[in-house]
């Protein structure tokens, strides 16, 4: 910065090119699963008590693909006996620790709920409290996507505000979206998680499209400060 004396070893702010290529869409049992490291899909929680562990599938025990993703839960209320609880999911994100309580307490026969952070990884997902579970009620827990439940993906940075992300791009199999390059003005508050929450850009709410896995965008992110975390083989330095 003109005029300014940096010291050694101090953070500076760093302009970055982040391209997010092959995003996978929304699933909403992505990472859950009817038996410990089976295949995606909803967890049984007619017998569940306060807690009781919700079973991962084997890509839910692994780390997400690509990008930090917002986590949605979807209660099914089969029995229709007003099923209630509280689903406590922990994971890490740029190598921090996070969990998060979620409540799914809608008195109807299904109910989708997104996470308030993005995750890079998850690492264990329980119920916290459940009222009236009965015959065939399941939870599912999967990653975001759509413009009704949210499409966070995480950005390879630390930021503050939504003034940290300049500009997108978007390219939607092989053609760029009609409406151009968003630029910060077009970029709201509720569509960046800070820090605190992860980090991220809800992609599908800016564009007004659900993510698919054809979709290439190109987004001009400002860091706070030099990158401390290498999202890919997960090593600090």
């Amino acid at each position: 910065m003109p005029g300014s004396i940096l010291k050694p070893g101090a953070l500076q702010d760093q302009v970055i090119d982040f391209i997010v290529e092959l995003p996978i869409a929304q699933n909403a049992t992505y990472i859950s699963s009817a038996t410990d490291g089976g295949g995606a899909g909803s967890f049984s929680v007619t017998a569940a008590v306060g807690g009781t562990e919700v079973f991962r599938s084997a890509a839910g025990k692994k780390p997400l693909p690509g990008y930090a993703r917002n986590v949605i839960l979807t209660k099914t209320d089969a029995a229709g006996t007003d099923l209630r609880m509280t689903v406590t999911v922990q994971g890490f994100r740029l190598g921090r620790f996070q969990q998060e309580d979620i409540d799914l307490n809608a008195a109807s026969a299904s109910q989708i709920v997104s996470s308030v952070k993005c995750y890079d990884e998850i690492s264990r997902i329980f119920i916290k409290s459940i009222l009236a579970a009965a015959a065939s009620d399941t939870l599912g827990v999967g990653v975001g996507g759509s413009t009704a439940n949210l499409g966070f993906i995480g950005l390879p940075c630390d930021i503050s505000s939504k003034d940290a992300i300049r500009s997108v791009l978007k390219i939607a199999a092989g053609t760029p979206d009609a409406t151009g390059p968003k630029i910060n003005s077009d970029i709201t508050d509720a569509m960046v998680m800070t820090e605190k929450f992860g980090s991220a850009l809800d992609l599908a709410t800016l564009y007004g499209a659900n993510i698919a896995v054809t979709d290439r965008y190109l987004v001009k992110v400002i860091s706070n400060g030099f990158m401390d975390y290498i999202p890919r083989n997960g090593i600090l330095y």
